[in-house]
C-alpha cells in the first residue's frame, strides 16, 4: 500500500480522473447538454456539500451532513461548455479544470505529486468564480 502510495499520487488513488459535478438551486427536471449529448442527471450523495471549501482548515470546521444533490461525473481534466435547460429557459456555464489544494499538499507531504501533475487528477471542475465541483443553478436560470 507504502509503494502504491508514493508511485501514485492521491487524487489519482481517491478519486481517479473524473469529478463529481453538483447541481445546487436546481429546478425539478433541469437537463444539462455538452454541445449535443444530454448528460444524464442523477441524485449524487454529497457529504461535503456544505463545505467546499479549498483547506484543511474550512473542512475541519464545518459540520458533516449526509446530503443527496442532483449531479454529473465528467473527467476533471478536461474543459466543458455545458448548456442547462429548464422550463423553456437555458444558459451556458463553461467548466474548467481548477488545482485543488488539498490533493496537492497531500501529494506533497504523502508523495506522488509528479503523478497527479501530469496527469491532472488534482483538478476539480469549477464555474468562472465559483465553487469548486459546484454549479448554482440560480446565477444562471433565472
Amino acid at each position: 500500500m507504502i509503494g502504491a502510495i508514493l508511485i501514485s499520487g492521491c487524487a489519482t488513488l481517491v478519486k481517479g480522473d473524473k469529478s463529481n459535478v453538483y447541481l445546487m438551486n436546481a429546478p425539478r427536471g433541469i437537463r444539462v447538454y455538452d454541445g449535443s449529448q444530454e448528460i444524464p442527471v442523477s441524485l449524487m450523495e454529497a457529504p461535503e456539500l456544505y463545505s467546499f471549501g479549498d483547506s484543511f482548515s474550512d473542512e475541519m470546521n464545518s459540520t458533516r451532513t449526509q446530503h443527496y444533490a442532483p449531479g454529473f461525473t465528467l473527467k476533471c481534466n478536461e474543459t466543458y461548455a455545458l448548456t442547462l435547460i429548464s422550463g423553456g429557459k437555458q444558459s451556458d456555464v463553461v467548466l474548467r479544470p481548477s488545482m485543488a489544494m488539498k490533493w496537492f499538499w497531500l501529494d506533497l507531504f504523502v508523495g506522488g505529486w509528479i503523478i497527479d501533475g501530469v496527469t491532472g487528477n488534482w483538478n476539480e471542475l469549477a464555474p468562472e468564480g465559483g465553487e469548486k465541483n459546484v454549479i448554482d443553478v440560480s446565477h444562471y436560470i433565472k
